[in-house]
């Protein structure tokens, strides 16, 4: 049977979200064995009713669950000074989860807890990695010129996400990918700003975008359709963005991918979090399917998105003209991405 490592970082607050992730992955699943790593932020401070609720998914056939401390990462992140986001350094473990779990011979995949498998990840258990790749991930949707201005990539490179990240502990060691993070991370630390570094460049995916340039492989566009993406047209996408079309995946594989995912991943963009109901997410009732089998709905609700004066002006100008709507976001987002830029460049980070 084939194998598949799979780490998710998670707290008590996101374990609902988490745990339906990985069921959703199990039930697609059948034919790969999963080894499930699940950095549980302060487990053991947890209610008994969130303990239940991964108690219950170690009970599934054709997996191992296992639950890990993040006293590990902590000791990691505070060396390398690694600010707090969103209330923990979660995002921050797809760079040292070689180091933090055991090598089982096979392919590792770190996965957000807003994700939802729809189908077989087979072909990432499988997955040969090209020559002189030891990860492979997906492009993000701002990978355009600025943020390699910013970090001083070639053209051709890749700004990644890695919401859905997979690695080769083997290979990801010979090519010394961890001696490369060391140096981008410690270069940053050195100006005392990390905090602010690693807001203009999105954590932890310009740090591996910049010390894994040309050493990442692009995954196909169903390992992460973006429910937002199936709102705006893809020309509004591009302007939105400030993307060209070669910048990411090809409208065609977009809209294959939007009709067959993969994997979902329900990034606040156009439509919120699927826990918070809205209309315009034709991806919602996918994952609201399996978060009823998790049993965690009486610590984790959904509820009605309510939006705020901003989102409800975003909303309406979306509703009226997409176009309106994206030229809107561009010129916002051109300005703080040029601020960024002088801010990184007055540093001298990334020469």
């Amino acid at each position: 049977m084939k194998k598949l490592s799979v780490v998710y970082y998670t707290d008590e607050r996101y374990i609902v979200p988490t745990c339906t992730s990985a069921l959703s992955l199990i039930e697609h699943n059948s034919n790969v064995y999963i080894h499930f790593w699940l950095f549980c932020d302060d487990f053991e401070e947890w209610k008994q009713e969130s303990k239940c609720v991964v108690e219950a998914l170690k009970q599934k056939e054709s997996c191992k669950v296992n639950i890990m401390a993040t006293q590990s990462l902590k000791e990691k992140c505070d060396f390398y000074k690694l600010p707090i986001y969103k209330g923990a350094q979660g995002v921050f473990l797809k760079m040292f989860m070689c180091d933090l779990i055991p090598d089982m011979g096979c392919n590792i995949l770190f996965l957000d807890s807003d994700t939802l498998v729809t189908d077989s990840l087979e072909e990432l258990a499988e997955y040969v990695f090209p020559e002189g790749c030891s990860c492979a991930a997906m492009i993000d949707t701002m990978n355009n010129k600025y943020m390699k201005r910013m970090l001083h990539m070639n053209e051709s490179s890749t700004f990644f996400c890695q919401a859905t990240f997979l690695v080769n502990p083997i290979l990801w060691k010979s090519l010394d990918c961890d001696k490369k993070i060391d140096m981008w991370i410690k270069k940053i630390a050195q100006t005392g700003r990390t905090s602010e570094v690693m807001q203009c460049i999105v954590n932890e995916q310009g740090v591996l975008s910049k010390a894994l340039e040309k050493q990442c492989a692009i995954l196909p566009a169903k390992y992460m359709v973006l429910p937002g993406n199936s709102v705006l047209q893809h020309k509004y996408r591009r302007l939105l963005f400030g993307m060209q079309v070669s910048d990411y995946y090809l409208d065609k594989d977009i809209d294959t991918a939007n009709e067959n995912p993969a994997i979902v991943h329900y990034m606040h963009y156009i439509v919120p979090k699927p826990w918070k109901h809205d209309g315009l997410n034709k991806y919602e009732e996918r994952w609201t399917n399996i978060y009823i089998r998790v049993k965690g709905h009486e610590i984790f609700p959904i509820t009605q998105w309510k939006m705020n004066c901003e989102e409800k002006i975003k909303r309406q100008l979306l509703l009226r003209s997409q176009f309106l709507f994206a030229m809107m976001g561009h010129l916002f987002l051109k300005k703080n991405l040029k601020k960024s830029i002088s801010y990184c460049d007055s540093l001298d980070i990334f020469n």
